[in-house]
Parts: structure tokens; C-alpha cells; sequence
């Protein structure tokens, strides 16, 4: 911690109440231990700084991507798709709803 000079005593307190104010339980026991160490500390105050002005989103981000035929044909060849052994029903039912948008929006 001393790396983080005089006052580490002070950083390592606002991100631990940082922290505490503006994540989820587990996600804040996560913070706890990488808070554990100065660059775990730093890493905290950039997050810190990156929300200073504008809060933490409270739901999940909703991200609509079109993937490109390549980008479907890779996630055909991901053994979660096609080796029964490793099959992720999660990551098939997305490699199929990603198959359907693309294909609807082809025909429209």
C-alpha cells in the first residue's frame, strides 16, 4: 500500500465506501479483495472517476448487435454449438435467435 503514498490509509477507505454505496453485495465482495492491493485500489478510483459525473447503470445494458455471416458461421464452428459433449443450450438458442434476425431482416 505504499504505493499509494501519505494518505493510502484515506484512498483505500473512498473506494471501499465507494464500493459499498454503488455495487450489488457480490460485486462489492469482489471489489473488497482486489482493494486489497494498490493497483486494485487504482483501478477503483478510474472507476470512480469514470462515474463521478454520470451513475452506474441499475439495469442491464441492452446491446443489439447484428452479427455478419461470418460472425454466424464462427459461432457454428464454437464447440458449445455443434460437439454434443460441450453443448451450451444458452449459447444455441442465441447462435439460433442471431440465425433468425438475420434471417428475417434478409427478407424484408
Amino acid at each position: 500500500m505504499e504505493k499509494l503514498g501519505d494518505n493510502s490509509k484515506e484512498r483505500v477507505e473512498a473506494a471501499e465506501l465507494w464500493s459499498k454505496k454503488n455495487l450489488s453485495p457480490e460485486a462489492y465482495n469482489t471489489f473488497s479483495s482486489i482493494a486489497s492491493t494498490a493497483d486494485g485500489v487504482k483501478a477503483i478510483e478510474e472507476i470512480m472517476k469514470l462515474t463521478k459525473d454520470s451513475p452506474i447503470p441499475t439495469t442491464p445494458t441492452q446491446v443489439s448487435v447484428t452479427p455478419n455471416q461470418d460472425d454466424l458461421k464462427s459461432m457454428l464452428q464454437d464447440p458449445r454449438y455443434w460437439d454434443s459433449n460441450k453443448r451450451d443450450p444458452a449459447y444455441v438458442k442465441r447462435v439460433t435467435e442471431l440465425y433468425e434476425k438475420a434471417y428475417e431482416k434478409n427478407n424484408n
